[in-house]
């Protein structure tokens, strides 16, 4: 019994699609996304990431290559091993493995059209060297792979060093060759190393700040929102936040009022209507049991307790999401035992199967009248009606889970939601008779709704209707 009130998953996708008095498309199910502070803070990081990597771009494409230390380095060292070629000392370079230089009867850099800094460096060794600036110095700066040295940014060869290959004539017709390794301009792994935190860190502080002062009151505008189809009145959000955030919570607080004003309204209207409908019908009464005919008197008798009926159900449906019944911490079972005993005493066997020791926050009243309507639509309908209870948890999305069962017929699938309508009945939903006024599912609803709670209708598979309220534990407002 009752094994789909523990585990049927898609019971608030039906609460949430199934709101009494509203069109499917009021509903927002919730749904779950990047909130405006992380995606805020997300776009300034990439913002900052794209930033610096123009500027590797730009510099990688226009600012020099060497460093100036490395620069004057590599003109001495060149100075240093010209001399002992001059001289024919061996030629023997401290420093990186890589650097070497050697005699040989060709240039290892053919002459070529070399780019500006080549140049550059070029002329600062021949002026070093008291040589021709033309054609006796020639040098290439690469990767030390063999790429160009001005590779592109997205290109792996940006990260790797760089290394100078220069070929330099000599008076006997050779030619003095060298590979000697440069220090870069931009060391990026250390640039950004610091550069990253030193400009990221703050900003997506800042930006943090920025954006919790702008989502605050949004959060407050939607938990109040989420409380509101509830029913039950809330005090006037705090004017806090940016200008517009404060004008969205002035006119969110004008809007709670003036729909506090019209069901109070319509709920004084429908009340004066009651109290005026009394009179009349209370003087019909009279009038009916002077009538000789005791057929007739029957007949005007019924329909006037009928219509009497009506106006105090109508009203009692109208005032039910008036009611600011407060909040309480109540035990389940001691709630529910004063139903368990009234049917008892009305001679109807309606089984309870409550957990011992269950607290729940809730409005009670409200509940225990949502139940009793429940109870007594199945024993109208169906002749017979089990309450259970289940305890919350992850297969009850941490709600406290109320069924109501029978085995009746059960209903159509198709009018499973039209029922929660005012005053309709359907001829074929539960038996071959019409009994009540059709208020007693939409006034459960609103009982249930009006602590933030769901009711919906389900056919069960053995047969008969099963109803299911789910109570979330209420966030205070």
């Amino acid at each position: 019994m009752g094994e789909r009130c523990e585990t049927n998953a898609d019971v608030n996708a039906k609460a949430a699609a199934l709101q009494p008095g509203t069109a499917a498309s009021d509903t927002v199910p919730k749904r779950r996304g990047i909130g405006l502070g992380w995606q805020f803070g997300l776009l300034l990081l990439g913002a900052l990431l794209a930033s610096h990597l123009i500027a590797m771009a730009l510099l990688q494409r226009t600012g020099q290559l060497i460093n100036p230390a490395s620069r004057n380095q590599t003109v001495t060292t060149l100075s240093a091993v010209h001399a002992l070629a001059m001289r024919g000392a061996d030629m023997e370079l401290a420093g990186a493995d890589q650097d070497r230089a050697w005699l040989a009867e060709a240039p290892q850099v053919a002459p070529f059209a070399m780019l500006p800094e080549e140049r550059h460096l070029a002329a600062a060794v021949a002026q070093a060297l008291r040589l021709p600036a033309e054609g006796a110095v020639w040098m290439q700066i690469e990767r030390v792979s063999g790429q160009q040295a001005r590779a592109s940014v997205f290109s792996p060869a940006v990260w790797q060093p760089l290394r100078l290959r220069a070929s330099i004539a000599l008076p006997d017709g050779q030619w003095l060759n060298a590979s000697l390794g440069l220090q870069g301009r931009y060391e990026w792994s250390r640039i950004l190393l610091f550069a990253l935190p030193a400009s990221v860190l703050p900003v997506l502080v800042v930006a943090w700040l920025v954006a919790w002062r702008l989502v605050r009151p949004l959060r407050r505008l939607i938990d109040a929102a989420g409380q509101l189809r509830y029913g039950h009145e809330l005090p006037d959000l705090p004017v806090r936040g940016p200008h517009e955030a404060r004008e969205l919570t002035r006119q969110f607080n004008a809007m709670q009022r003036r729909l506090a004003q019209h069901r109070d309204a319509r709920t004084r209207m429908l009340a004066a209507i009651s109290h005026d409908l009394r009179t009349p019908v209370t003087a019909l009464r009279l009038q009916a049991e002077l009538i000789d005919d005791e057929n007739l008197r029957e007949d005007m008798i019924a329909s006037l307790v009928e219509l009497q009926a009506m106006v105090e159900e109508t009203l009692d449906f109208a005032r039910a999401d008036a009611r600011a019944e407060a909040w309480q911490t109540v035990d389940v079972a001691a709630l529910l035992a004063p139903l368990e005993r009234r049917y008892q005493q009305l001679g109807h066997t309606v089984p309870f199967t409550v957990p011992t020791g269950l607290r729940w926050v809730c409005r009670p009243i409200a509940l225990r009248r949502a139940l009793a309507n429940l109870i007594e639509n199945a024993l109208r309908h169906a002749g017979d009606a089990a309450v259970r209870v289940v305890l919350p948890g992850p297969s009850t999305a941490g709600a406290l889970c109320l069924c109501v069962e029978d085995a009746g017929p059960g209903i159509d699938p198709r009018k499973l939601e039209q029922v929660f309508e005012p005053f309709l009945q359907l001829d074929d939903a539960r038996g071959p008779q019409r009994q009540g006024l059709g208020l007693g599912l939409a006034i459960a609803r609103t009982c249930v709704e009006m602590q933030g709670g769901t009711l919906v209708l389900e056919n069960r598979s053995e047969g008969g209707l099963r109803a299911v309220i789910r109570l979330p534990a209420p966030r205070r407002a």
